[in-house]
């Protein structure tokens, strides 16, 4: 059948180079639509549940896509005045931008600032300062704001950041290389250093970065792998028609990538390498068996036809073995490793199938004839192969040994192998993404996002909203996680500017009074969905390490698992009888006590005593300002005497009456409520004029008086046991930081003695009622890592075990002996044992590249070892006992294993050159593989052979 196939390709030839034109012009063609996709959030499934969710929060509050710019100016402060106007025509233009949902920096990140009369929400940067003095000033203020600092300005604040979040239904890579990077260098770079990071910046930068790693490597490879090949075999013809095969290879694969649509990545350089290295090997077997000869004679159409059959299933076994590598990747979870081996296993196929067709029709078109063999470089091969042989036979069983030494020394390194899925570590360190991402470590709190996505039936809730401070709290404290914002931090501080309490309120009536004054803020957009039943704990992680960024989703979700295990209850103590108040306000004490040991973590990385704050907590409840102490009704009679002479005062009352009614007023002071509304009432009718006077009005002034004294025994409260609290903890470095610490513990200080309780509903002792929580969920980058990094395990477990299988059963198919499919795959795992193991040893990471190195040494190795084993079958049928068979073997196919093994290395070391680590590792750990696999092709398999003996003279 092969002879009548291979005799109708060279009658045919015109046709046959016809169609090879037409097919390259064609995949030619569809160059143009080449496109580039290296957001690492498409290779994962799509259908995976965790990640569906991650991202259709990201989505839902747009917060996935985010690209920080990274700003500093030189020779001039980032707060002169000229400067910040390039800074707000930015953020404003950028906020113009249908491609753009929200631009964050100091021009317009929300100030929450005192006016008269109460508090205002506006831009920070509402007038541009005059002069550097003011700027100066106006940056002081800036690095007062816990919010702004390591956000928007660094804390050195020497750097500005843009935090620009993209549409997601926008194209990312365009979006950042059309709008946000030219804008950008458009206003700032005239003035200093400019840096970008997240993910569309990554994948923009990484479209560059292999688009060079082709133009440098693909031309690289070409001239070692004809420098290899001119220098084995000394003939210009065995080196120019392999290059032709495989460039024509090359281009029908990528032009059936621009057909199918499929978008390059990272690691897509390394398939015309691949495809060279491995691929040259089949035009090399058709060209040395159709036009290399011992005498230049002339070939007959017969004795053509006769040599391309023979050589035609060799080649076909060839591509099917190396395919089998490749084909073991369908069973990858990971969308850029399936996709690879696919147009890997399809570019073998092409590649022999062209070597078979393209070689003898173009030796009919340019009348080649056969020409004698010169010995190349290979010649040198025969005599260490020989001495090879020797050792071989004499010293079997030591090689087997020392075989089994090697893999129990390399197989523990398997165990202590790391995996690094995070895309921004596979830059040059010395790049401009590795410069950013360094910076915006070190400034800002990374770029990576983390979220915490909560669904509820009001999120303008009191009681809701002290559970998202509580788990913001636990965020911050996490090592690797820049501080967390959330709408509760939003609230805290206006009632910190409002109220002078860094504590939430303790109503729902409360919390919709300072809702108000953020109302048709941008920034609400990415914290609350419109219709307020769901909301998002914005942070973002420091750390681009997988195995930390790992250990952050795993501390998170454990600490989620326990917080929701059971119902979460709002406790009104106001209804609750007074024996059980006490009881409450000590569970809550326990709760708050760890909360303010997280935040204190937060400021200064060092943990504190949660017995010793649970302690305090307890004592303070024991030494609460009570109405009857002298200290107690002085405070409040000045409060209550402040606000009846203030202009916010119900009543327009004359000095005299203002007088008269506080006087009246003040015997009340210590009257509980039930006692105090009637009389006071009573003293408004005698004091406030009739015409003046309205009973509604009068009952809400009366409630103030009552919130007043309420406020005044909670400030006491306060007073009395926070320098106690503060000198418990570590004290910040920072002055903004040591602020914030303060004014937090006093914010949970003053909710230890309000009336609102949230706790776990067994803790509650039947109490409250059950807060309602529909879902949480953790989103963002660690969430995302980690998932990865489970498919990136996955997958290279699956595709190495399916490639053993096929593996084992194509080599017993091929020879029908279960001891000769044992016997050949013992030097093919020894290869994926030893070759892993050193990847553990010396600490080289697995990755997208890196994982698929043993599917392809498996599929090329195994090249090697159906290569010797057949030649020590063919030679035993010819009568050879096994030593000498083994011996020819070794001169005759030896010479070829390590020729073509040599070309193989040198193709996969170029690179060595690639600007992405994933594909540098992988063309080192690939050529050292290539090495391993013929070495073990040329010492272990034939020991065992030897040692085994699993057939004799031809028989069994």
């Amino acid at each position: 059948m092969w002879q009548k196939v291979a005799r109708r390709v060279i009658q045919n030839w015109r046709i046959a180079l016809l169609l090879i034109l037409l097919i390259s012009v064609f995949f030619l063609s569809q160059f143009k639509y080449l496109t580039y996709d290296n957001r690492v959030t498409q290779w994962v499934p799509q259908n995976d549940e965790v990640l569906k969710y991650s991202l259709e929060v990201g989505d839902k509050f747009r917060s996935n896509e985010l690209v920080v710019v990274l700003f500093r100016p030189e020779k001039i402060d980032p707060f002169a005045p000229s400067v910040l106007q390039s800074v707000k025509q930015l953020t404003q233009e950028l906020g113009q931008k249908k491609e753009i949902f929200l631009v964050n920096s100091i021009a317009n990140s929300a100030y929450i600032t005192q006016i008269e009369g109460g508090i205002e929400v506006r831009d920070f940067l509402m007038e541009m300062p005059e002069d550097l003095e003011a700027g100066l000033k106006l940056k002081e203020k800036a690095l007062a704001e816990d919010s702004l600092v390591n956000n928007v300005i660094s804390e050195d604040g020497q750097w500005l950041a843009f935090n620009v979040y993209i549409n997601p239904d926008e194209d990312l890579v365009k979006t950042f290389g059309q709008v946000i990077k030219p804008l950008t260098e458009k206003y700032l770079s005239s003035w200093g250093k400019v840096y970008y990071s997240g993910i569309p910046a990554d994948a923009f930068f990484a479209d560059k970065f292999v688009t060079a790693d082709i133009k440098t490597l693909v031309p690289l490879v070409i001239l070692l792998i004809l420098l290899v090949l001119y220098l084995s075999f000394r003939q210009w013809g065995g080196m120019f028609y392999p290059f032709l095969v495989v460039s024509l290879a090359s281009i029908w694969i990528f032009g059936l990538m621009g057909l199918t649509r499929t978008p390059m990545n990272i690691i897509t350089p390394a398939l015309p390498v691949l495809l060279i290295a491995l691929g040259s090997a089949y035009g090399i077997h058709v060209f040395n068996k159709l036009l290399a000869t011992a005498e230049p004679v002339p070939v007959s159409l017969e004795q053509q036809s006769q040599r391309l059959a023979s050589v035609a299933l060799p080649v076909v076994l060839a591509a099917g073995t190396t395919m089998v590598g490749f084909i073991s990747f369908l069973t990858a979870r990971l969308k850029i490793i399936i996709q690879f081996g696919v147009f890997s296993s399809i570019g073998i196929a092409f590649a022999a199938l062209l070597a078979l067709i393209f070689i003898p029709t173009a030796q009919q078109l340019f009348h080649l004839r056969a020409v004698p063999k010169k010995e190349g470089i290979s010649s040198i091969y025969s005599a260490p192969l020989s001495f090879l042989a020797k050792v071989v036979e004499r010293r079997r069983t030591v090689i087997l040994i020392v075989g089994l030494i090697l893999l129990l020394a390399f197989f523990p390194g398997i165990f202590l192998i790391e995996h690094q899925v995070n895309f921004s570590e596979y830059y040059p360190a010395d790049s401009p993404p590795r410069q950013a991402l360094k910076i915006v470590k070190e400034k800002f709190g990374g770029s990576s996002p983390l979220s915490l996505y909560f669904k509820t039936d009001q999120v303008k809730s009191a009681a809701f909203l002290r559970i998202i401070r509580r788990e913001g709290n636990y965020v911050a404290a996490l090592s690797g996680v820049s501080r967390p914002f959330s709408i509760a931090d939003f609230i805290q501080e206006l009632n910190y500017k409002l109220n002078g309490s860094y504590a939430l309120p303790e109503t729902d009536g409360q919390v919709a009074n300072l809702w108000f004054f953020i109302e048709g803020r941008r920034e609400l957009e990415q914290l609350v969905t419109p219709e307020g039943q769901e909301t998002l704990i914005m942070a973002r992680v420091l750390s681009s390490a997988t195995t930390q960024l790992k250990e952050i989703e795993r501390q998170l979700s454990h600490f989620l698992d326990q917080e929701f295990s059971q119902k979460i209850v709002a406790v009104d103590l106001s209804r609750v009888p007074p024996e059980k108040r006490r009881f409450l306000r000590q569970q809550e004490a326990t709760r708050l006590a760890e909360e303010l040991g997280w935040i204190t973590k937060c400021y200064t990385s060092q943990s504190v005593s949660r017995s010793a704050l649970e302690n305090l907590f307890l004592q303070a409840l024991d030494n609460v300002p009570q109405l009857k102490e002298k200290e107690v009704k002085e405070r409040i009679q000045e409060a209550w005497r402040e606000y009846i002479y203030s202009d916010s005062f119900d009543f327009y009352l004359t000095s005299f009456q203002s007088r008269r009614l506080f006087s009246s007023l003040q015997k009340l002071v210590d009257w509980p409520p039930e006692k105090l509304k009637p009389e006071a009432m009573k003293i408004f009718r005698k004091t406030i004029p009739s015409e003046e006077f309205d009973p509604e009005i009068a009952e809400d002034v009366i409630a103030t008086f009552l919130l007043r004294r309420q406020e005044v025994q909670r400030e006491m409260f306060v007073e009395r046991h926070l320098q106690a609290l503060l000198n418990l903890l570590p004290t910040p470095e920072e002055a903004v930081a040591k602020d914030s610490l303060r004014k937090k513990a006093a914010g949970l200080l003053n909710e230890l003695v309000d009336e609102l309780v949230v706790l776990p509903q067994e803790k509650a002792e039947g109490e409250g009622q059950p807060i309602p929580l529909g879902r949480v969920i953790q989103t963002g980058y660690p969430s995302f890592i980690t998932r990865l990094d489970y498919f990136l395990s996955t997958s290279q477990i699956q595709s190495l075990i399916l490639a053993l299988v096929l593996t084992f059963f194509l080599i017993y198919l091929l020879n029908r002996y279960l001891i000769w499919a044992f016997i050949s795959i013992v030097p093919i795992v020894f290869s994926v044992v030893v070759i892993y193991g050193f990847l553990g040893l010396v600490g080289l990471p697995l990755d997208f590249a890196t994982m698929m190195i043993a599917s392809v040494s498996i599929g090329v190795g195994i090249d090697y070892v159906i290569h010797f084993s057949h030649g020590v079958k063919e030679a035993l049928r010819a009568g050879m006992s096994l030593e000498k068979a083994v011996y020819s073997v070794y001169l005759e196919k030896g010479r070829a294993i390590l020729a073509n093994s040599l070309a193989v290395m040198m193709g996969f070391l170029v690179l060595l050159f690639s600007s992405m680590s994933p594909l540098a590792n992988f063309g080192g750990m690939m050529a050292g593989a290539m090495l391993l696999s013929a070495g073990a092709a040329l010492t272990i398999l034939p020991a065992l052979i030897l040692w085994l003996k699993p057939i004799k003279g031809g028989q069994k």
